[in-house]
């Protein structure tokens, strides 16, 4: 079932339509980083409510990562593909890891005592785009984010357009 959300200025503040939220992924991380997690500090709340950032964070999330990779340089040929549910949090994670497989790591014999080693992707570049596809994506539109991996390119669509202003 897909979600509809009320519509109004900030997406994000607006009051959740499910209010049954769980925050096992969540909470696990802000463990794993030693950080409390706080619904209040993360202003979760709108009034007495779970507003939309706290659905996003939930286990209950309904939005889902689309991960692709191809054969060649076009898409008409599956070699994998994944769809990445629940709180965003997993979500960024699972698509991490998974991105972290399939950027190939070469090694460069180069007469050196030691061997030049390098990925087709820097790891930075990619956590800083895959973040970002999720913090700047329009959770109004229905649709999602998608990693696509093709043998010459790494293509990160997130839904949106740029603010106006």
């Amino acid at each position: 079932m897909q979600q509809v959300y009320q519509v109004g200025s900030q997406f994000d503040s607006e009051v959740a339509l499910n209010q049954k939220l769980t925050f096992d992924a969540a909470k696990m991380k802000f463990l794993q980083s030693s950080i409390a997690f706080d619904e209040k500090a993360l202003q979760l709340f709108h009034d007495q409510d779970y507003n939309n950032a706290a659905l996003l964070l939930s286990d209950q999330c309904q939005e889902v990562t689309k991960v692709a990779v191809f054969e060649g340089k076009e898409v008409d040929q599956f070699l994998d593909k994944r769809a990445y549910t629940g709180s965003i949090v997993t979500q960024i994670d699972a698509t991490l890891n998974y991105l972290d497989s399939a950027n190939h790591r070469r090694a460069i014999i180069t007469g050196e005592a030691q061997r030049s080693e390098r990925q087709d992707y820097p790891e930075t570049a990619i956590r800083e785009a895959v973040v970002n596809a999720f913090i700047h994506r329009d959770y109004m539109l229905h649709s999602n984010v998608k990693v696509e991996v093709f043998d010459d390119r790494l293509e990160i669509l997130s839904p949106g357009g740029i603010p106006q202003g």
